[in-house]
């Protein structure tokens, strides 16, 4: 029984060395991923707090729309340009 216990022991650890490379790229990738959300979230959050609103607070939806779409493509190419 302790023998097989180590050998699926080594086994594992085997496995796990062979993927910690990709573990280590994967966290590099989800940081710039989440850096890019963040970008896009403020960009939306300040686009929306100067969206004009007229009585009764209704809003123009293709305008809406237009400055939605603008403040998404402005946090990607912010994200895009800062590396």
């Amino acid at each position: 029984m302790e023998l097989l216990l180590q050998r699926q022991k080594l086994k594992v650890a085997s496995i796990l060395k062979e993927q910690m490379g990709y573990l280590e790229e994967w966290s590099l990738m989800d940081r710039d991923h989440s850096v890019s959300l963040l970008g896009a979230i403020e960009a939306l959050k300040a686009s929306t707090l100067r969206f004009p609103v007229i009585e009764k607070a209704v809003v123009d939806i293709l305008d809406l729309k237009h400055i939605v779409s603008l403040a998404v493509v402005h946090g990607m190419a912010s994200s895009i340009f800062s590396r």
